[in-house]
């Protein structure tokens, strides 16, 4: 048996994740965006 509360936590917290990533992603429109200069391979 599982701790219901402790599973919709979880899933909250994969949730919220998941937004800030798609949140950080929106200005990527190329893997240059990435790998164009040296401040953004170290942002990866």
């Amino acid at each position: 048996m599982y701790d219901r509360d402790l599973a919709r936590e979880i899933l909250d917290q994969i949730y919220r994740s998941t937004q800030t990533i798609l949140k950080r992603f929106e200005p990527v429109e190329t893997v240059e965006d990435f790998t164009g200069s040296d401040s953004n391979t170290t942002s990866m």
